[in-house]
């Protein structure tokens, strides 16, 4: 993390969410570089917020993939006019920088080594998830002004201490599990450690930069890779075993969703934002996975 300029006030940050994984970390590590304040945004208006004070507001708040379904309706309000609505009142009072936390899942849902997604690669949003967030894209891009600044960070697979979702079911299965048939799967995966995440975030506010951003750990993972880092930090006498090819099939045309997860790819090519940023990520996957087994047991 960049030093604290002691001659130089510090700027003034609302994170609008007090109890998600990527808020909470930017506070935890960013609060000796700046002066950070969180709310629950999705708990008032926006209309009725004092945001003046704020020279950035982090815009972390969102509804994400629920097990219970969820209506479309209830995501575009969640995370597209909320979205908006915060944004546009930001910009009222005089915030100079409005960032928002959106995902890749607005360029699709799988792609190949050959066909890495950039920032400027075409969006086909799958879901009403995706399909928010980019509508969410949209509305704030309209409000970029000289004065405004609007950047837009695409968040990949993230993981490191608290997290939830795949990497933790695979981390749960590992220590379950006394087989682990995940050997010689050769798929990637782009992914991002929290603690890299933020760095990267941090540049984006420091550098005070519109446009839209990917932040990953510098090099897409296998499945095989992530898991034989999981048994490596939690116990290294299991073995990693082969995936037996007549199930792979078989999870694929039952449940297809779990297949893609275990053996699809999604990769980033995120060049142009290591280049404006700046940025090298300083976390191995191995020293992040060790951190995430290490909170999760």
């Amino acid at each position: 993390m960049a030093s604290r300029h002691v001659n130089k006030p510090l700027l003034k940050i609302l994170i609008t969410d007090r109890n998600g994984l990527i808020g909470t970390r930017c506070f935890e590590k960013l609060s000796d570089e700046f002066s950070i304040q969180r709310i629950s945004v999705r708990k008032h208006n926006p209309l009725e917020l004092a945001l003046m004070d704020y020279d950035v507001v982090l815009h972390s708040a969102a509804l994400v993939h629920q097990m219970k379904k969820t209506g479309k309706k209830e995501y575009l309000r969640s995370n597209t006019y909320l979205t908006r609505d915060l944004a546009a009142e930001a910009k009222r009072q005089g915030v100079k920088q409005f960032i928002f936390l959106s995902t890749v899942k607005v360029y699709g849902e799988m792609n190949t080594l050959l066909t890495p997604w950039k920032e400027d690669s075409p969006c086909y949003p799958s879901g009403p998830y995706a399909e928010s967030k980019y509508l969410a894209e949209k509305e704030v891009e309209k409000l970029a002004s000289e004065g405004f600044t609007v950047s837009v960070i695409r968040i990949p697979l993230v993981y490191g201490p608290g997290v939830k979702g795949n990497i933790e079911k695979l981390i749960r299965f590992v220590k379950k599990s006394p087989l682990i048939p995940f050997k010689d799967i050769h798929n990637a995966r782009s992914m991002v450690y929290i603690d890299n995440l933020v760095a990267f975030i941090e540049r984006v506010i420091l550098l005070n930069k519109p446009g839209i951003y990917l932040p990953t750990d510098g090099q897409p993972y296998s499945t095989t890779q992530v898991v034989e880092e999981i048994i490596h930090a939690m116990d290294p006498e299991k073995k990693n075993l082969y995936f037996p090819y007549w199930m792979q099939k078989l999870i694929k045309l039952v449940v297809p969703s779990y297949y893609d997860r275990l053996f699809g790819t999604l990769v980033i090519n995120n060049s142009s934002s290591v280049k404006i940023l700046n940025y090298k990520p300083e976390v191995t996957l191995a020293e992040g996975m060790s951190e995430t087994v290490r909170y999760f047991l």
